[in-house]
């Protein structure tokens, strides 16, 4: 069935990119697996914690494979696509091990590609020899993804849905300029690009401002405009939204015109490439959140994050493997949703922890049409960052984490300097998200970003659930 945003060339492109995987995996089978996140949620941290761990025989219980001692060894193999970037996991490492700061966060799309050997489980139905599987990791930026909604948007759906988020309460302080200034504009004049580039100028420092801010913002796009990859500085990134369209005829080469045409060359140029060659080659998706900000900035920004995961989901092609359809096309099977972070809380309120994502991401599954796919919702923690104690303050014994808050994080007027282990009491999450959205929770909760912790160089990374990631997302090809 077609997506509503796909020409009949697109599927025709689309199917001869499968049969030609497909041709590649009768020798050499291949999990394309898809790592992409909302804003702050952690995807570098995740891949490169996700391979220090199988390389460095990590403690991976919950990972079948590992605990029944049949993953015989690891390595890194050749960089399976010369187009794309190879993701950058020894520097990432070194930023992690040496100079325990967080590594930048995704700008680009990069690769890399892991072979697993295992041995394989005795069955009278194991009839192959099989005992490799390559896992093509993908890596690009949570911002790209928010792009897909807009192929099956049109230019005036786009307008009133970004004027109506810029005028939201969490979005006004930062795009009051641009929206003063579009209000005044007459929208079918005669074009000017002096005009249109101060337009797109003050839209995308609103943009920038949004991201920049201490609350969590799920919903900015272009994402391009953020992260414009090859695209810098290229006419097809500059345009933006106007008001007043829904009851206007747009008249040809007027302002209103041009940013339209501009929006669909977007489409056309920026996302439907990146979409059709990429997204719809996935086998197995991660998404991350940073659901522990949201909670944080409050409801609107839970809100938020729920509606932009219902309209990334949409885009998703999802479904059960077929083996005939197979041949011409890829379903994504196994979708995996983790919420980051799981370490700033008590393990006491990790399952709460889950429980809240699981009902942030079931609207958006509800939206999505799953056909068969099989998901997963997890607490998780790429790297663990704190430690557990107690503290006694007024009698009472409080379950705290303890770890070294980054620089400048704050807590009651407290500012920490980066430097100092402090015992930390983030609060008890409710056990339900209606709760947490009714009774203004935020004002119960206090969450910090904490550095690095400090490891033995030939450790393996500390962490929460990744074991249980990886049996998700793998366990069913190495049984």
């Amino acid at each position: 069935m077609l997506l509503s945003f796909t020409t009949i060339k697109d599927e025709t492109l689309i199917a001869w990119d499968s049969v030609t995987d497909r041709a590649s995996d009768l020798f050499n089978p291949t999990i394309r697996l898809g790592v992409t996140g909302l804003s702050t949620a952690g995807k570098t941290v995740f891949i490169t914690a996700f391979i220090q761990n199988l390389l460095r025989d990590g403690r991976l219980p919950m990972f079948e494979v590992v605990r029944e001692g049949r993953l015989t060894k690891v390595t890194l193999g050749q960089q399976p696509n010369n187009k794309v970037s190879r993701f950058e996991y020894e520097k990432h490492l070194n930023a992690l091990m040496n100079d325990q700061i967080w590594p930048q966060s995704t700008r680009s799309l990069s690769q890399l590609r892991l072979e697993l050997h295992y041995t394989p489980k005795p069955s009278i139905f194991n009839v192959t020899s099989r005992n490799k599987l390559t896992i093509d990791i993908l890596d690009y930026p949570g911002e790209w993804l928010l792009d897909l909604p807009l192929l099956y948007k049109s230019y005036r759906d786009f307008s009133r849905e970004a004027i109506e988020r810029a005028r939201s309460s969490n979005h006004i302080k930062h795009a009051d300029e641009w929206l003063a200034h579009v209000q005044t504009i007459n929208i079918l004049k005669n074009a000017q690009e002096d005009e249109i580039d101060n337009l797109s100028t003050k839209f995308k420092d609103y943009l920038k401002s949004a991201k920049n801010d201490n609350l969590s913002f799920s919903s900015l796009s272009p994402g391009r405009f953020l992260i414009p990859g090859q695209f810098d500085g290229a006419q097809v990134l500059n345009f933006c939204p106007l008001p007043h369209l829904d009851d206007k005829r747009i008249t040809k080469n007027s302002l209103a015109d041009i940013m339209e045409q501009r929006y669909e060359a977007y489409k056309s140029v920026v996302i439907k490439p990146f979409f059709r060659e990429y997204i719809v080659r996935l086998d197995r998706q991660v998404v991350l959140i940073d659901a522990l900000q949201a909670m944080n900035a409050g409801e609107n920004s839970v809100l938020e994050m729920e509606q932009a995961l219902s309209e990334i989901l949409h885009c998703f092609r999802l479904g059960k493997k077929n083996w005939i359809h197979s041949l011409w096309q890829h379903k994504i099977d196994r979708l995996l949703i983790a919420a980051t972070k799981a370490d700033h809380l008590h393990h006491e309120n990790h399952d709460n922890l889950q429980t809240i994502t699981s009902e942030i991401v079931a609207k958006a599954i509800a939206y999505a049409k799953l056909n068969g796919t099989k998901t997963e919702s997890l607490a998780i923690a790429s790297i663990r960052t704190t430690r557990e104690g107690l503290s006694t303050q007024h009698n009472e014994n409080l379950p705290v984490v303890i770890g070294t808050p980054m620089p400048h994080e704050t807590i009651a007027g407290t500012q920490f300097d980066g430097t100092t282990q402090t015992a930390i009491f983030p609060g008890d999450l409710p056990n339900s998200l209606e709760q947490l959205l009714n009774e203004n929770w935020k004002n119960h909760l206090n969450f910090v970003n904490f550095r690095p912790p400090k490891i033995d160089k030939k450790s393996s990374f500390p962490h929460i659930r990744l074991d249980r990631a990886m049996q998700f997302l793998l366990g069913d090809y190495l049984s």
